[in-house]
């Protein structure tokens, strides 16, 4: 039963709910709490970077026994262009990395037709919003709270559901990077919160004022608000009294006015240790590092810049991001939509969802070419297949005809024992395979 489906009530362990759709799609479910740890650059881009990654995927429908893409209008729709209303599919797919990386989980509803159940939309939900139960025999089940004034609910199977987990112990619920990152995400954010406080003091040590006579006995008159408009004296300690009047003429630019002391005062600072004595700068690389471990980004694709960085290394980042990084996600979205968004008549069929790589591995142009190069000379790339990935049109018919070797000998005279020697250039059409029999059976009979 999808989200926007009929007002029927499901019962599970004696529980109804209902959920109103309309208070759903204002949005109240929507918002998030903020994440301090967000806040550092290296979660940020760890974040960014896999879910910018992932939404960039596209995804096609494929029968797995012949390798044919098929052509299911709907399936792409949803998949590539416009999965809910309110988002296309590149923001949506960036939303559930999001909450998959920063809380472990994201799901979202898949909203069936009443009748035909074909596929209307695919709605994310925050993870907040959703908690899992099993029901007496033990199968699972998904209950969405929503931010309404009566906390409605609303039940769903967990076919259902799409659900993303991001690490997982029990196979149920997901864990994210940064439970496991908390002591290195909190060190980060207490460095960060200390350059603030040394910059935000024109890195200027702590000082103190220096008196050899006794002030906690002494006191002085001060007026302060009455909280009717007016003010009040009260008394305050001498020592008191010092510090905020030292605060307020040495505070902000006056910091580096001439200091007058009387009374006996003497100025002094507390030595400190400095960013340099503290390695300041090594150690927030070295937290970077440790928190592009927990998200299992490498050094060339987080920018770094670990170690001496080339051209030809940073390629090998790239790729190495793409298998260690994303594939294995990549992996499970695509279980996650074969068997949430097909039918078990199209799963029994060998059509499965999958997610293309190509574009992020394409490289730079000379790579792609000699890539090109070789797979059309081992006949497993043709002209038009060549240009389809580097989206441009096919040229036709000729750009059907699969070619072997360095000469582009095609593919099916090959296979019948001829040589580059034995095919003209004009005569590599397959149309003119008979004309080419018949030369070849006059020169035998001459």
């Amino acid at each position: 039963m999808g989200l926007f489906g009929r007002s029927k009530k499901k019962k599970i362990n004696d529980t109804v709910v209902n959920m109103s759709n309309s208070d759903f799609l204002s949005g109240a479910d929507f918002t998030a709490k903020r994440d301090d740890e967000l806040k550092l650059s290296s979660v940020y881009g760890c974040v960014d970077t896999i879910s910018t990654t992932m939404s960039k995927i596209p995804f096609f429908v494929m029968n797995r026994f012949t390798k044919e893409h098929i052509d299911n209008e709907n399936l792409y729709n949803l998949l590539n262009m416009q999965p809910y209303p309110e988002a296309n599919a590149s923001i949506m797919h960036k939303l559930l990395w999001i909450w998959d990386l920063t809380k472990g989980n994201a799901y979202a509803v898949i909203n069936r037709k009443p009748r035909s159940f074909e596929i209307e939309s695919i709605i994310p939900i925050h993870p907040l919003n959703v908690s899992i139960q099993r029901d007496e025999d033990r199968k699972l089940y998904y209950v969405i709270t929503l931010n309404d004034k009566n906390k409605t609910q609303r039940v769903f199977r967990y076919d259902e559901i799409i659900h993303l987990k991001e690490f997982t112990l029990d196979g149920v619920l997901g864990i994210s990077p940064l439970d496991y990152a908390m002591y290195t995400t909190n060190s980060g954010l207490n460095q960060e919160q200390w350059q603030e406080y040394f910059y935000r003091n024109y890195c200027r040590p702590l000082d103190y004022l220096k008196t050899m006579s006794d002030l906690s006995s002494k006191q002085v008159e001060k007026a302060v608000p009455d909280g009717k408009g007016g003010t009040k004296t009260v008394k305050i300690s001498l020592k008191e009294s010092l510090r905020e009047e030292w605060r307020k003429a040495h505070s902000g630019d006056n910091k580096f006015f001439t200091a007058i002391l009387d009374n006996g005062l003497e100025y002094g600072t507390v030595p400190q240790i400095t960013p340099e004595q503290m390695e300041f700068v090594n150690s927030k690389e070295v937290n970077v590092q440790d928190i592009a471990r927990f998200f299992g980004m490498g050094s060339c694709m987080f920018k770094l810049g670990v170690g001496k960085q080339t051209y030809s290394s940073n390629e090998q980042g790239q790729i190495c991001y793409i298998n260690e990084t994303i594939s294995g996600r990549l992996r499970q979205w695509e279980q996650e939509l074969t068997l949430k968004l097909l039918t078990r008549e199209q799963r029994a069929k060998g059509w499965v969802i999958k997610g293309n790589l190509n574009e992020e591995l394409r490289g730079d142009t000379t790579t792609r070419a000699n890539w090109y190069d070789k797979m059309r000379s081992m006949g497993v790339y043709n002209i038009n297949e060549i240009r389809a990935y580097e989206d441009l049109e096919d040229i036709g018919e000729l750009g059907d005809v699969r070619t072997i070797g360095p000469n582009a000998v095609p593919l099916e005279r090959a296979i019948q024992g001829q040589t580059a020697g034995q095919v003209t250039p004009n005569d590599i059409n397959p149309d003119n395979e008979e004309q080419a029999n018949n030369t070849e059976q006059n020169e035998e009979d001459n």
